[in-house]
């Protein structure tokens, strides 16, 4: 399946299966009035638009980062900035989220380059005096990676 081709949600079979039980044709922003909670809401805007931390000179996804796995991380990649960051900096889609099919894996592909625009974005406004790197590994399921680049 060829992922760079645009992508519909309105092919998931959630959305399909719902939208069939209604005369009149509805859209995505239908299925989320009737379907989203603001809990689910604001806990995945929080995934989407993360608040970053500094700890010894690394820019970390706050919600990723423990001082456990900091210490972890900080000795197995020997102190070096970028490791520690792309090794923590990782939002694996596949631990999030069960994808039924071809068409579910495709949404997470699709979510993940969503997901690493914004989270350059965020990080460059929260820290302006420093560049970015973020892209969607794939070696593990869609994996959104972010890290400094200076």
């Amino acid at each position: 399946m060829d992922y760079r081709e645009p992508f519909d949600p309105e092919k998931l079979p959630a959305f399909e299966s719902w939208a069939s039980g209604f005369a009149t044709p509805l859209g995505g922003m239908d299925y989320l009035i009737n379907n989203l909670s603001i809990t689910s809401a604001t806990f995945f805007a929080r995934m989407m638009l993360p608040q970053f931390l500094e700890k010894e000179d690394c820019i970390l996804v706050k919600f990723l980062t423990s001082d456990a796995n900091f210490s972890q991380w900080k000795k197995l990649a020997k102190g070096d900035r970028i490791s520690i960051e792309s090794s923590i900096n990782r939002l694996v889609l596949w631990d999030w989220f069960d994808p039924q099919g071809d068409i579910e894996e495709r949404a997470l592909v699709d979510l993940a380059g969503r997901i690493s625009y914004v989270w350059k974005l965020c990080a460059e406004k929260q820290y302006p005096n420093r560049k970015f790197l973020s892209w969607v590994d794939d070696h593990y399921g869609p994996t959104v990676v972010i890290c400094t680049d200076d």
